[in-house]
């Protein structure tokens, strides 16, 4: 059975930071790393391997939208490095894996601010346990290790307009999570009647909502967003005149959604 979570309190953790060496799983060992946070960091080798068990928070430790990220060194990147399971225990005693998330590695975020899990609505009088460990299809020379995990509390309150908590989707009555994404791209349009500029996001953009503007000293500009990915859009342009462009434009795109919590 899983060991209760002893780190609590506000004056004791303000930042609910929890050290890797100080949850180790049973395959970690404790590694020497002068860029971690503490010298330290919980490292494995290879796919499948329990890298954290936080053990149990008490129950309502652990309330309303929260999200999980992970500070941690890796000799490989790429998408689905770790994966996080997370338990929840019932009044009664039953133990069950509600919610499993993955993250990928980048370097130049994951040993800085880190990697985020992702965010749930989480629900009182449970108790919630994270197990973190390396994901299946790491390969055996990878080496991972984690400097500390940060668990976030978002006030509920200022995620999005008062208005948007009705939602009669699958998460009726949770929060809405508003996203906001600016992108800009240079159009390599000049002679030529038309041009088509594609932008490539990390996240689907099937039912974002998009807005465009485009500039140019040259050109009056035509523009439409005529497909839209589960990895990106692209924009369709055409001098407003006919013809062809006379030089190149700067097309703007501004990508937002509405994303309901999942309610654990």
């Amino acid at each position: 059975m899983a060991v209760e979570q002893t780190i609590e309190g506000v004056n004791a953790n303000p930042f609910r930071i929890i050290q890797g060496t100080l949850k180790m799983g049973p395959d970690a060992i404790s590694v020497a790393n002068t860029s971690a946070s503490n010298g330290v960091v919980a490292q494995v080798f290879g796919p499948n391997k329990t890298i954290m068990d936080t053990g149990y928070f008490p129950a309502n430790e652990l309330l309303g939208p929260v999200r999980v990220e992970v500070v941690y060194y890796s000799t490989v990147a790429g998408s689905n490095k770790l994966q996080m399971d997370i338990w929840r225990k019932h009044s009664n005693g039953y133990e069950e894996i509600i919610k499993t998330l993955y993250v990928g590695y980048n370097a130049d975020i994951a040993p800085y601010f880190g990697m985020q899990f992702g965010r749930a609505v989480y629900s009182q009088n449970y108790q919630y346990r994270y197990v973190i460990k390396t994901y299946s299809t790491v390969s055996a020379a990878t080496v991972i290790g984690i400097d500390y995990i940060k668990i976030t509390t978002t006030d509920v309150y200022g995620i999005s307009a008062p208005t948007q908590y009705g939602n009669s989707g699958e998460y009726y009555g949770n929060p809405m999570d508003n996203t906001f994404d600016p992108w800009i791209g240079t159009a390599s349009c000049a002679g030529t009647p038309g041009h088509t500029q594609t932008f490539t996001t990390s996240y689907d953009c099937t039912d974002a909502i998009i807005t465009i503007s485009t500039q140019s000293k040259t050109d009056m500009i035509l523009a439409n967003i005529w497909e839209r990915t589960s990895t990106g859009f692209k924009v369709y342009i055409q001098p407003a005149g006919g013809g062809n462009f006379i030089g190149n434009c700067t097309i703007h795109a501004h990508v937002a959604f509405q994303d309901p919590m999942e309610g654990i």
